[in-house]
């Protein structure tokens, strides 16, 4: 979580300039609620002093990134910004909605402009590296991070963010001892999530620098790249390697794919997010690659973030047209409920290369409009081409089909 508790209570505090105005839309109370939900729309609707609606757009877009509404948050502090600009709370939070939407050089933007207004504000910072990261700036990241535990120097949080920024520089050792340090203020405060964070962290420490012993590990990576066998003991070591000598962007990007399969094929991960995380670098490193975007899409879908993974197929798809990305495509609109745009994104899939992932999608898609016969045949199919998880065994056991390798 960028989000900390620490920033949740200085956006609010950061209020109180505001709250004379008016108390709707307050985040103090029950914002969860439809009665919140209404008020506040409701004092949009009425509110004419652009500064007061300006706050009232604010807040409602706050709790909308809580919801984790991302589009619905941009386009009112898009509102905010306009009513009232150089606002540093507004630049701060449209900063984080555009990182949450995978717009890295758009926050990059309104948070330079906050750290000149707000130079001493740590959490511009810690939201920056985030920015920087993503486009592929590692040393501008570790900058801002250590820039963040400058001015939080009792911060443990601010010490992991900066052990992570410098794992992605290769600077093992450093990153362990902020890791053990954040450790120690951690069990001083009784702080138990942060400790588990801890825990994380040096777990992706040794994962990564566990390479092989031999000469030239590095080019094990790419090696696998050719047998297609993810499950070498220190393969993510090795493709560590291989991502810190690369020379190029390509080569880096390369890297880093190869790792991200060695994560999904069974090694140590927190719910697949050391593969997301990997993905992500991927297409800053190689945005031209039609394929980084379709991995990362496809590494999002599973995390129910089937619009950022929509983004990511679409821009896949301006690159080269791959029935990968259709599918992938078909499989995030059908999951937002866009079902004649999920039926067109499959058929097209399929009628490109027969798939199982299509057929997934197609086989869902007349299920819910009652056609069994249909779902049954869809289903059966993305089986035999290979489809065999527990979600396919699912689907036709609904159906009637208990023993598919029979039919």
């Amino acid at each position: 979580m960028r989000r900390l508790a620490g920033a949740v209570l200085a956006a609010m505090t950061s209020l109180s300039a505001v709250a004379a105005d008016s108390t709707s839309c307050s985040l103090a109370g029950k914002t969860t609620t439809a009665d919140w939900q209404q008020e506040c729309d409701r004092a949009i609707g009425l509110e004419t002093r652009p500064t007061a609606r300006a706050a009232l757009l604010f807040r409602r877009a706050y709790v909308r990134n809580g919801k984790e509404d991302f589009a619905a948050a941009l386009q009112d502090l898009d509102q905010a910004c306009i009513l009232d600009p150089h606002n540093p709370r507004y630049l701060h939070e449209r900063g984080y909605t555009r990182n949450s939407l995978g717009d890295y050089q758009e926050a990059l933007v309104d948070l330079n402009e906050q750290a000149l207004l707000q130079p001493d504000e740590p959490t511009v910072y810690r939201e920056r590296a985030w920015s920087l990261r993503f486009l592929g700036d590692l040393r501008g990241a570790f900058t801002d991070r250590n820039h963040e535990l400058q001015l939080l120097p009792d911060s443990a949080a601010a010490l992991l963010g900066r052990a992570d920024d410098r794992l992605w520089l290769g600077e093992f050792a450093q990153a362990t001892a902020d890791a053990t340090r954040a450790r120690a203020m951690a069990e001083r405060s009784n702080d138990a999530a942060t400790q588990k964070h801890v825990d994380a962290v040096l777990r992706r420490i040794a994962a990564w620098s566990d390479h092989s012993p031999e000469p030239g590990a590095a080019a094990n990576c790419d090696k696998t790249n050719e047998s297609h066998d993810y499950t070498s003991k220190h393969l993510i070591g090795d493709c560590t390697l291989a991502f810190l000598a690369a020379s190029t962007g390509p080569a880096r990007a390369a890297a880093l794919t190869i790792r991200s399969i060695a994560w999904l094929e069974g090694q140590t991960s927190e719910v697949n997010a050391d593969a997301a995380d990997d993905r992500l670098l991927a297409v800053a490193f190689d945005p031209g690659n039609a394929d980084m975007h379709s991995n990362l899409g496809f590494s999002l879908l599973p995390h129910h973030h089937s619009r950022a993974a929509l983004r990511e197929f679409a821009r896949s798809l301006a690159i080269k047209t791959s029935f990968f990305a259709l599918a992938g495509r078909a499989s995030a609109r059908h999951n937002l409920g866009d079902s004649a745009g999920a039926f067109a994104d499959a058929k097209a899939s399929f009628d490109l290369q027969p798939n199982e992932l299509a057929l997934l999608v197609l086989g869902d898609l007349a299920f819910e409009r009652n056609d069994v016969a249909a779902a049954r045949q869809h289903w059966l199919g993305a089986y035999h081409l290979g489809s065999r998880d527990d979600r396919t065994f699912e689907r036709l056991r609904s159906v009637g089909i208990e023993h598919p390798e029979a039919q």
